[in-house]
């Protein structure tokens, strides 16, 4: 619930396929974590006015915006790893709450996922 607008791209890779999806609108029962965001710009102190979350349970999915895939196969234990990314900037709309779900295609898959962004308040 801000004025700011969040400029997000993301990286996420794993050993083994994966799907990658993002959704708006979601609604969440905010009983999992609370994470806590890293300001890259050392010279600053300001924190950022965005609520990240983890492993909340999901009431509602919202509206899938987009979806990537990474080594699909109809025989899962063929399913290689990769990557997938967004380096076009997606600019999120402010008092939304957003969903990104990682879903692995296989058991035991090692991924990461890094979300980047930077704020600023519309003079429009």
């Amino acid at each position: 619930d801000t004025t700011k607008w969040l400029h997000m791209t993301f990286n996420i890779s794993g050993q083994k396929g994966f799907d990658f999806e993002v959704f708006e609108d979601a609604v969440t029962n905010d009983d999992g974590d609370e994470l806590t965001a890293n300001n890259n710009n050392r010279n600053s102190i300001k924190t950022s006015d965005a609520v990240i979350r983890a492993d909340d349970t999901i009431v509602d999915t919202g509206t899938r915006l987009e979806g990537f895939s990474s080594g699909t196969s109809p025989n899962p234990n063929a399913i290689s790893g990769g990557a997938t990314s967004r380096e076009d900037e997606l600019v999120l709309r402010q008092n939304t709450k957003y969903l990104f779900r990682i879903t692995s295609n296989v058991a035991g898959n090692t991924m990461s996922f890094c979300g980047s962004w930077y704020e600023h308040i519309n003079n429009n």
